[in-house]
């Protein structure tokens, strides 16, 4: 127990989260009297935080897929909460995964921790990173509802993000906002689930436009370097707008090299802006309840 006014100088500091950190017996026991405080729950959440690093004595640092593109080494942090109320997430537990293992291939070490503490999983709400083929038939062989959103890196959230302008629409409130939904049955590895496709038609409209500008300005400032040789305008892009890359080809007028708007990786793009799905196999949960889990 620290006193109530404590001078630590950044040695001290240091010394002491060593000894915190290091005391693996003591950290169990406050997670498990901690989860003993918070019985019960309307679910259970799942998340996996990399956290990258320059150190050089870290055992767990490895090479892995690194969310902000940095060339360091990492860490995963998987967290376990508690869904205690419909705006409190309660952290419970955590654990620390080499920085190589992807988020699909941690559910399993998750859900171990889970069973260890004997927390009661009504539903498990996990983000786009577990989403798998081969986690929805684990969960579902083991009996557990959960609630997952769908990336759009895969075939089923591409072909749904274009169905859902040509289907009827819903609108609901929630939150204050308007939010258009459609749903549709789908079968993911043998496992019956309910796909609810959700649109934010204002924020659709928003970066729509925020969208356009940048294909614009970006236009507009390469055509102002009056490139001749290739290799340089397609470094130029490379270095200043790698994201928006796939939105032009290079064309050649005159001697001099201008962008083409790839109209279709446009309008792909904005066809997902303010789309999200959501995949459950709990039938029983509305599509208010999805969104508010």
């Amino acid at each position: 127990m620290l006193p109530d006014r404590v001078r630590m100088d950044h040695q001290r500091i240091s010394e002491t989260l060593i000894e915190l950190g290091e005391d693996e017996a003591a950290i169990e026991q406050f997670f498990a009297e901690w989860i003993s405080l918070n019985p019960g729950s309307k679910a259970v959440m799942f998340d996996i935080t990399s956290i990258s690093s320059y150190s050089e004595h870290n055992p767990f640092l490895e090479m892995g897929y690194n969310r902000d593109r940095e060339e360091l080494e990492q860490v995963n942090l998987g967290i376990v909460s508690q869904e205690r109320a419909s705006s409190l997430h309660v952290p419970l537990a955590y654990r620390v995964y080499p920085g190589s293992i992807k988020d699909v291939s941690t559910l399993k070490n998750i859900l171990e921790l889970v069973t260890h503490y004997h927390l009661q999983l009504s539903v498990c709400v996990l983000d786009r990173g577990f989403y798998s083929q081969e986690n929805i038939k684990n969960l579902h062989d083991k009996r557990l509802k959960f609630i997952v959103p769908v990336p759009f890196s895969t075939s089923l959230a591409q072909q749904a993000a274009s169905e859902i302008l040509g289907t009827s629409q819903q609108s609901l409130a929630f939150r204050h906002k308007i939010y258009f939904h459609a749903e549709k049955s789908v079968s993911i590895n043998g496992v019956k689930c309910k796909l609810h496709m959700f649109l934010d038609k204002e924020k659709r409209a928003k970066e729509d436009a925020k969208l356009l500008s940048q294909v614009y300005d970006l236009e507009e400032t390469f055509a102002h370097k009056k490139f001749r040789d290739e290799l340089m305008a397609t470094r130029y892009i490379e270095e200043t707008f790698r994201s928006k890359k796939p939105f032009f080809q290079l064309s050649r007028q005159e001697g001099t090299y201008t962008l083409e708007r790839n109209t279709r990786a446009i309008d792909t793009e904005i066809s997902r802006v303010g789309v999200f799905l959501l995949l459950t196999n709990n039938s029983g949960l509305d599509r208010m309840q999805v969104l508010e889990l």
